[in-house]
């Protein structure tokens, strides 16, 4: 499990560079922001409960959107974050890494290709050359969540975030 979850971590530092995150003037012209592809009312629509804007730590990728959720239908309270990744030389390849490290499964519907990691609760979407993230980031899980209530939640922001892009 730990192995994993820093395989993530080394992962997204790969897809993200040095960049040091949360300054739009160093994020790439043609990378989308996270919140630019959904509001609090689609993570609202999604997750249900309350959702609001919350800020992004200084060392999170360019472009990452967090939300802070209270309430949400599937049993809890988290956090969500939108990370559009940035692009790589095998878009499909490193959509195919990040779905077999994190153990993920096929998800049908979402973009032009889709996985959910249950454990992780992260999707991960392909659109065309773009790949993005949708997560709880780690510390702020939806522990007292229903999985499977969760995991539609995650591919409705994921549906909505993958026609933004």
């Amino acid at each position: 499990m730990l192995l994993a979850g820093l395989a993530v971590g080394v992962l997204l530092l790969a897809a993200c560079g040095d960049d040091d995150g949360g300054d739009d003037a160093e994020r790439p012209a043609d990378q989308p922001d996270g919140c630019a592809l959904v509001s609090a009312g689609d993570v609202e629509d999604a997750f249900g409960g309350s959702a609001e804007s919350t800020d992004v730590p200084a060392d999170s990728p360019p472009g990452t959107c967090i939300f802070d959720l209270e309430s949400v239908d599937a049993g809890g309270d988290g956090e969500i974050a939108v990370v559009p990744l940035e692009e790589s030389s095998d878009e499909e390849g490193a959509f195919e890494l990040n779905c077999q490290v994190e153990n993920a499964e096929d998800v049908a519907g979402v973009g032009d290709r889709a996985c959910y990691a249950v454990e992780f609760q992260e999707l991960y979407v392909l659109v065309g050359d773009r790949q993005l993230l949708v997560r709880a980031p780690i510390g702020n899980f939806f522990d007292d969540a229903d999985p499977a209530e969760l995991q539609e939640s995650f591919v409705e922001i994921g549906r909505t975030a993958a026609a933004a892009l």
